[in-house]
């Protein structure tokens, strides 16, 4: 008998390690009679940190064993293959790498550059299931009725939200962008009505702690939150109802964040379709743009 589409979710949710304890455990279980795959299992478990900077090529040819044992011992544990792998791994360790470690390895890394395009198409790639979920079409909703949108975000992971703030700046009114340092992020739960308000969201790791501690701060207020950010553990998700998770690479010495942007540039494409007379806001901004001559040759 078959198994539905979310009947193989919920059993890949299951099968998920999530922590080092856990990956170990798998790999014990695993390498018991493999002498190769024991190699392996002890260069994952000794140096994780580096591995998440490695091809499967500079593995094998660091351990002298064939790619095709690399790959064979990674679906043996319970994934597609070794680029899988990494992308678990990256969850799970990702929020502890730090920014002199992330310099080491890319810095040592011979194939760097054509490692991180290739797992960065593999993100973008994921964005065609993201925006099929029932939590993307719920936020585009919400992001087009809601009279107040207060976009929330702390340290690197906020330097995505201006774009957004410019797009649905030209979509709408009401919308908000708060950032630690401003006034208004001490007192957000006092200056606005919660019945009213989308709190979205932005973080990735390292995850700020003043942002988990305003997320728990704000639920606890009674604001509705909605969350984007990398992954189902992320501490941001525990105080939201609406989570959409979208992958970064971290295989470099800053996080990549294309693949957030493209989800961002997404919602706003939808959520426009969702607002009245969006054409003639649009056509009002054109007219003021020239009148101002905000650009060049106008």
């Amino acid at each position: 008998m078959e198994i539905t589409a979310k009947e193989e979710l919920e059993i890949t949710k299951e099968l998920e390690i999530t922590t080092m304890e856990e990956l170990v455990k798998r790999m014990l279980e695993v390498s018991a009679d493999s002498v190769v795959y024991q190699k392996i299992a002890a260069f994952v478990e000794n140096h994780h940190m580096e591995l998440i900077f490695m091809t499967a090529g500079e593995l094998a040819g660091k351990l002298s064993v064939s790619q095709a044992s690399v790959s064979k011992f990674f679906i043996a544990l319970g994934y597609k293959g070794y680029a899988d792998f990494l992308r678990c791994l990256q969850k799970m360790v990702g929020k502890e790498i730090t920014a002199p470690q992330r310099y080491y390895y890319t810095s040592n890394s011979s194939h760097h550059t054509d490692d991180v395009i290739e797992k960065e198409v593999e993100n973008l790639r994921l964005l065609k299931e993201i925006v099929q979920e029932d939590a993307y079409t719920s936020v585009v909703e919400k992001l087009a009725a809601q009279k107040n949108i207060i976009l929330l975000s702390a340290r690197m992971s906020a330097t995505l939200l201006p774009y957004m703030k410019y797009t649905m700046d030209k979509l709408r009114d009401g919308v908000e962008m708060i950032t630690p340092g401003q006034e208004s992020w001490d007192y957000l739960s006092l200056n606005k009505k919660k019945e009213d308000t989308l709190i979205l969201i932005v973080g990735f790791p390292r995850y700020p702690q003043v942002l988990v501690d305003k997320a728990r701060e704000l639920k606890e207020a009674g604001f509705e939150l909605a969350v984007i950010t990398d992954s189902r553990f992320s501490p941001l998700c525990r105080f939201s109802s609406l989570n959409l998770l979208v992958p970064t690479t971290v295989s470099s010495i800053f996080d990549l964040y294309s693949t957030p942007m493209a989800l961002m540039n997404l919602l706003i494409t939808d959520v426009s379709k969702k607002i009245p007379d969006v054409q003639a806001r649009l056509d009002q901004i054109e007219k003021q743009d020239v009148l101002c001559h905000n650009f060049f040759g106008k």
